[in-house]
């Protein structure tokens, strides 16, 4: 990786992956909870998995980091004592608009909420937002509505997920999901079907007629809620709650802790708060459309 002298005031120096995660953990992570790492040291080797961190120099004192590459940048802190993180992204961008190809978009990922505005001003705008949520495991008696039988999911039954996943989906409000093909969920759930956790995770039938699905993982050490996928005629029976609360009683004495990931503002969210579950900081992936 090269170095690039001067970009808005700043010089940016190759990193070494684990010291640069090691920082980050420290100076953001610790700050800025976006999604509740087990331990220090776990967080530490998920973020040296990011190719080309860069440290950000003035005057020859380290004052932040950050990861970018041609068109993509994103993972950007203040190192204290320095603070000024609007400068930093500044920075970041002047060296990433530097090697990118404008008659692409440039994406910024990773972006707290705290963080959008200096983003805004730069003429990016937000492509999607999630926000990670927890919840400690706990006991619960489940019981399922008379109608409604629960079964854990089967190979068998990999093809009736699919076609649940693009019934409700195809109906959602935001078109951007309502225009996902068939065949995206057909290769998603075939590549994660194995991954799931089965005394965690949910089939639930009227008859024969798959009507709900809770799909669970295992994710940096803790129970993963994938999705929650319920037909529009039973929406009014409870059914997430109750897969939910199946996934924190399957998981109490094994696991200390529940995760699953959620959309700022989704009707979803409300519940997800009355079962108990906190919200960390919400990420945005933000997009600077090409020059015309």
């Amino acid at each position: 990786m090269e170095s690039y002298q001067h970009a808005n005031g700043f010089e940016m120096i190759p990193a070494e992956q684990k010291e640069f995660a090691r920082y980050f953990v420290i100076y953001r992570l610790q700050t800025c909870n976006m999604w509740f790492p087990v331990s220090m040291e776990k967080a530490e080797v998920f973020y040296s998995a990011f190719l080309y961190p860069y440290w950000i120099y003035q005057n020859g004192e380290r004052v932040g980091g950050a990861v970018f590459e041609p068109n993509r940048f994103g993972l950007v802190f203040p190192i204290s004592p320095f603070s000024d993180e609007c400068a930093l992204v500044k920075g970041a961008f002047a060296a990433v608009l530097a090697i990118s190809d404008r008659n692409k978009p440039i994406t910024a990922f990773s972006v707290p909420d705290p963080s959008l505005p200096y983003y805004y001003r730069l003429g990016f705008q937000v492509e999607e937002t999630e926000k990670q949520m927890i919840c400690v495991t706990k006991p619960y008696e489940v019981v399922f509505p008379d109608n409604v039988r629960a079964d854990v999911p089967r190979a068998e039954n990999l093809k009736q997920m699919i076609d649940l996943y693009y019934e409700v989906y195809s109906h959602s409000n935001v078109q951007s999901i309502a225009k996902t093909p068939y065949s995206y969920y057909e290769e998603t759930l075939t590549a994660k079907f194995s991954d799931l956790v089965l005394p965690c995770s949910t089939l639930l039938y009227s008859g024969d007629e798959l009507v709900a699905s809770c799909a669970v993982t295992i994710w940096q050490d803790l129970p993963f809620i994938m999705d929650i996928v319920v037909k529009k005629p039973y929406r009014e029976l409870g059914l997430g709650g109750k897969m939910i609360k199946k996934v924190l009683n399957a998981s109490y004495g094994k696991y200390p802790a529940v995760r699953l990931a959620v959309v700022p503002g989704n009707h979803a969210e409300a519940l997800y708060l009355r079962l108990g579950f906190v919200g960390g900081v919400a990420t945005s992936e933000m997009i600077l459309k090409p020059e015309e």
